[in-house]
């Protein structure tokens, strides 16, 4: 159906009309004659009686085109009426309405019958029409009372309507100068009325303005920027008469929101480009909003607002934002945050940072590790970009690892190894560890080396030399010295040995350090010294001097100018050992050892040292543990003893017993009576006594040195 047209009668119709002129007669009684005056007469047939027809009624809109301003015509018909007997009259909303009516009546004549039309055109007020005014055609004939309304609601009474809010940005609103426009577009054919409420407040009309389209009313309010950042409901309605009151609100603060995590420090990946400051501003545990971050100085704002678009996806989320910090910011004092502005009204401020502008500390030190593997070195660096460089003698060396890190300060740790082989530790070399920063254009340097790490109790050495042994002293070419060093990483000593003052370098035997459960170690060194010259009373020393100290520590030795004395010795039987006493020599230095059948050497026995009596002369004894293994009858046991002046051989021995002969019994006690004479008595209280002596004066001697 087209959208305006003008409807007629379809009904075929002849219309005649009838003139009356001067000097005819009409009649219309049955198929009388009528008589023309004068010399014509005509004859017609008789016609029927005419019967009162009602009017049929349409109202139809009539648009030049489809836009909302054309004009509009509004036609009511009547047809197939008779008698010509009516009138029609408009009203608007049931109220009569006076306007021009532009009329056309016709006749129409469909075999012998005769009736009438009528169109009655208007064209309405323009915006009655639009608002939905009902418009009513209605005419009375033959005391019949027709009409026909029409409306514009009834011509788009199908048409959907559907309401649209558009509001400013969060970033829009928080850039804007002084004033904000939302905007509400009506989807409608009708020219509806569009009002705002902000928090269920009507809108005055001058903060909005209105257009139309074909299809849509777009209504736009203007808000004051600080207005619209207190608003919470903003609400579009839309009224017509031909539908229901809609409207739409739009909830413009947003939900309340779960603060966020805000942590603020320095971008890792841009302290490695080493020419700027980056710092990073780390938020998490954020909700769907918008929100925009910003950084400060002490407290000052020195970026711009960085906006974030709220997350899609719900839930919890985490966003960064980077700002570079300009060079007049770089003081040692000045204070970093970062703030989150969440809304319009939620502010969270992150933890503060400070003191990064400093100048670099260096920090060098030694790994502790085996002391014979290669060492490790250990350099630290902090500050605000610091770089690591390794020397040695003034040449660089390259690191073996590198590490960076940052802390929450702010601040940059750098940590970088050196691996240095134990032969060039041994040297003595200093190695340098330097911490430079070429953006602030500092830098700091310390040393290592081994002597710097040596503690004061590792530079002192205990130096013992022994003489010879005594049984070395007969020989014509050479006599062996010991000298026994008991310290701390004596592998750091050297050994010097003199010989009447001459430093000698030759014939000189060290071994390695022996470790002790105590932390210490000890260390032998052997020296061949020519028996000439050891007679010749010739001082034999030797000095121990850690590598990287002047100190020496020195013991020396030399042959005694004293009158030899020759020992005295006896052996006597305990309950599982055989004791060697030997006392009454000049000098101390004494060998014993003991043989089994003078043959075999036996080692189970523990020989004390020399002591000096108040005569001056030395006296010593040895205990041999007995087994059963050597223990046994006819086993002699021999006891040697080896000084400057003579060699002793004391000899026991197990009797051998004989099972059942007894009479051998009584002939050896018999013999034993008769030989034991006054001297035998004596001899053996004489050895009873000085063995007495020299265990008294052991006993006092080694109370005396524990006290």
């Amino acid at each position: 159906m087209p959208e305006c047209f003008l409807n007629t009668s379809s009904r075929r119709t002849s219309w005649f009309f009838i003139f009356n002129s001067h000097g005819l007669e009409n009649s219309l009684h049955g198929s009388e004659q009528i008589r023309v005056f004068g010399w014509i007469w005509l004859t017609v047939h008789p016609q029927p009686k005419l019967q009162i027809v009602s009017p049929n009624i349409t109202l139809h809109r009539v648009c030049e085109d489809k836009s909302r301003t054309s004009s509009v015509r509004l036609v009511c018909t009547l047809s197939g009426f008779f008698p010509d007997t009516l009138s029609v009259e408009w009203q608007r909303d049931n109220q009569p309405l006076n306007t021009k009516q532009i009329q056309r009546k016709l006749q129409s004549v469909e075999g012998v019958e005769k009736i009438f039309g009528l169109s009655s055109e208007i064209e309405p007020n323009m915006a009655e029409w639009a608002k939905g005014s009902r418009f009513t055609c209605q005419t009375r004939h033959n005391r019949i009372e027709l009409k026909e309304s029409i409306s514009i609601c009834e011509r788009y009474s199908s048409a959907p309507l559907s309401i649209h809010v558009e509001l400013p940005s969060f970033k829009t609103v928080m850039m804007a100068a002084a004033e904000v426009k939302a905007t509400c577009l009506v989807h409608t054919p009708f020219d509806a009325t569009v009002t705002w409420m902000m928090d269920d407040k009507p809108v005055p009309s001058n903060q909005v303005n209105q257009a139309t389209n074909s299809a849509h009313i777009i209504s736009n309010l203007t808000v004051s920027v600080d207005q619209w950042k207190t608003l919470k409901r903003l609400t579009c309605k839309a009224e017509h008469r031909c539908f229901s009151s809609n409207e739409k609100t739009v909830n413009v603060r947003g939900h309340a929101v779960t603060p966020p995590s805000v942590e603020i420090k320095r971008s890792v990946p841009d302290i490695l480009k080493g020419d700027r400051v980056v710092l990073e501003c780390h938020i998490t545990q954020l909700s769907s909003s918008d929100l925009y971050v910003t950084f400060q100085a002490d407290n000052v704002d020195m970026s711009g607002k960085l906006f974030v678009d709220p997350p899609e996806s719900p839930g919890p989320s985490s966003t960064s934002r980077h700002f570079t910090v300009s060079q007049r910011y770089w003081k040692s004092d000045t204070n970093f945050t970062c703030k989150v502005n969440q809304g319009f009204a939620d502010v969270f401020t992150s933890n503060s940072i400070s003191g990064i502008f400093v100048n670099p500390s260096v920090e060098l030190f030694l790994v502790p590790s085996e002391e014979s593997g290669p060492q490790t070195l250990v350099c630290s660096g902090w500050g605000f970009n610091p770089q690591i460089k390794w020397f040695t003698e003034s040449q660089q060396k390259p690191p073996s690892t590198t590490d960076i890190s940052v802390a929450a300060d702010g601040r940059v740790s750098v940590t970088s190894q050196l691996h240095v082989p134990q032969t060039e530790w041994k040297t003595v070399k200093v190695f340098t560890c330097e911490v430079s920063d070429e953006s602030l254009n500092k830098s700091e340097r310390k040393n290592i080396s081994l002597c710097s790490v040596t503690p004061p109790s590792h530079q002192i050495v205990s130096v013992y030399v022994q003489a010879p042994p005594v049984q070395e002293l007969q020989n014509k070419g050479h006599v062996t010295f010991t000298c026994l060093l008991v310290g701390l990483h004596l592998n750091d000593f050297s050994i010097t040995w003199r010989v009447g003052g001459n430093k000698y370098s030759l014939d000189v035997q060290r071994e390695q350090p022996v470790s002790h459960r105590n932390g210490t170690e000890t260390l032998q060194s052997f020296f061949n010294v020519s028996a000439e010259d050891w007679h010749a009373h010739k001082q034999v020393s030797c000095e121990g001097k850690h590598t990287c100290f002047n100190q020496s520590y020195e013991d020396h030795i030399s042959k005694a100018t004293v009158n030899p004395t020759q020992p005295s010795a006896t052996l006597l039987q305990g309950s599982g050992e055989l004791v060697c006493l030997v006392f009454g020599f000049s000098p101390a230095s004494i060998n014993i050892t003991w043989f089994l059948d003078d043959t075999k050497e036996l080692l189970d026995y523990n020989t004390s040292q020399p002591h000096r009596g108040p005569d001056g002369k030395f006296s010593i004894q040895s205990h041999l543990r007995l087994s059963r293994s050597n223990w046994l009858p006819g086993a002699v046991h021999t006891c040697r003893v080896t000084h400057a002046t003579i060699t002793l051989a004391l000899n026991i021995s197990k009797p051998e017993i004989l099972e059942d002969c007894g009479f051998l019994d009584d002939i050896m006690h018999a013999d034993v009576r008769q030989d034991l004479g006054m001297e035998s008595w004596y001899m053996a209280v004489t050895f009873l006594f000085f063995f007495l002596i020299s265990v008294v004066y052991g006993v006092l001697a080694t109370l005396i040195k524990t006290k």
